[in-house]
């Protein structure tokens, strides 16, 4: 894995977990305990998302 990918990982996935206290209106304790979950389950809806638009993609260049 590239190092620069590493380094930006970790800054995202603290600012996906406070992201999601504010937008719950949780306390930060509760969110250091909860980001774990926060962070798998933000990768596993952004995988789909990635996953939803290539196959959008590969669908639409086919058609042509």
């Amino acid at each position: 894995m590239r190092k620069a990918l590493i380094w930006a990982a970790g800054p995202l996935c603290v600012g996906a977990a406070f992201f999601t206290a504010w937008l719950f209106e949780l306390s930060t304790s509760s969110v250091l305990v909860l980001m774990p979950v926060i962070v798998v389950c933000t990768g596993a809806a952004t995988g789909l998302v990635v996953l939803w638009v290539k196959m959008f993609r590969e669908s639409v260049l086919k058609r042509r």
